[in-house]
């Protein structure tokens, strides 16, 4: 539903702008379909405006120096051609920038758009949307101090982790996205593919952490679909969540994914994971034997899903690399304002 989100005075309806000479900016109105608007985004749309002078109702520049200072605002996506509205206004349609993300710059974060722009108006944690935290873009606590308001990303990693978020939006629904929790995602390795490299890495409440492998921005073939990879996820996320399978670390970048269980917890050992657990161990040496030693590895003694277990041996992700800062999980969210 469209609505409008700022503007000064009451837009009685529209009509034929022939009975009046002058539009005064301050009365203009704006609309959008936007779910939400950042309260300090209305503040500084009414000061653009305030700041535009007032200009004939046939004055075609007028009225594009409105919408290009419209445009020229960091959180606006797109402006539409202003309608003149009696007695001495005009309604515009503006687009904001769609937050799906954020990143930690000093003490605060700041969002970060569908398309991959720096969005301004900090936050003390990671914000939420219609209750849904944005994922974090970066490597756990990382200061990403040369990120600029209505400035694109700065690096390629921060991109590869973006389009993981995008791929996040696509995949999973509400409920799958709402059992992640708060996500940390350290994409600077994203386009890497080697074994013994994990590639992104994602970073899950309780010091849970994903490999993932490349990201969807980058060409790999013969890498397990984006999709078949959230759904290990989103398996091995229900099993931690329902104590059934406590885990450190999970590798979804095969066929069937591998899990590190933690130390610090006892984990009964069903009888479907012992016999992973023996068919990880035949196709490794199967593998070693004809000189095809190769993939990905079996982890803490654990694999689960799909057709295929991915050989090789064990991984112990170094302690520091899942340890979230203080501040990241403690308090409470803010929360996106929404249109009013």
């Amino acid at each position: 539903m469209w609505g409008v989100v700022a503007g000064v005075g009451a837009v009685a309806g529209e009509v034929e702008a022939t009975r009046f000479d002058w539009v005064d900016p301050r009365r203009l109105a704006i609309e959008t379909d936007a779910r939400f608007v950042d309260p300090r985004w209305e503040r500084a749309l009414s000061e653009c405006l305030e700041r535009c002078r007032p200009f004939r109702a046939d004055d075609v520049d007028g009225l594009a120096e409105v919408s290009q200072a419209l445009f020229e605002l960091p959180f606006v996506a797109e402006v539409g051609p202003p309608r003149l509205v009696w007695p001495d206004g005009a309604v515009v349609d503006v687009r904001f920038e769609r937050p799906v993300a954020c990143l930690r710059r000093g003490a605060t974060f700041l969002c970060v758009s569908a398309q991959g722009r720096v969005l301004p108006g900090g936050w003390a944690a990671p914000p939420t949307l219609d209750g849904l935290t944005l994922p974090v873009l970066g490597r756990l606590g990382q200061d990403e101090s040369d990120a600029v308001p209505g400035q694109p990303l700065s690096r390629a990693g921060l991109w590869h982790g973006l389009s993981l978020v995008l791929s996040l939006e696509e995949h999973l629904d509400r409920d799958e996205r709402l059992a992640l929790g708060t996500l940390t995602i350290d994409a600077e390795n994203g386009a890497l593919g080697q074994v013994e490299d994990p590639g992104a890495v994602l970073h899950l409440e309780g010091r849970r952490v994903v490999l993932w492998g490349r990201t969807p921005d980058v060409d790999a073939p013969g890498a397990l679909p984006t999709e078949l990879k959230w759904r290990h996820v989103v398996e091995a996320v229900e099993l931690s969540n329902a104590q059934k399978l406590l885990w450190r670390a999970v590798d979804v970048r095969w066929d069937e994914y591998a899990v590190a269980l933690r130390h610090d917890e006892p984990v009964p050992e069903p009888e479907v994971w012992r016999d992973a657990t023996e068919r990880a161990k035949d196709e490794e040496a199967r593998r070693r034997a004809d000189g095809s030693a190769s993939g990905g590895g079996t982890v803490g003694g654990a694999v689960r899903g799909g057709d295929r277990t991915a050989p090789g041996g064990n991984w112990e992700p170094p302690p520091s690399s899942w340890d979230p800062p203080g501040d990241v999980n403690r308090g409470a969210r803010p929360t996106l304002g929404r249109v009013r």
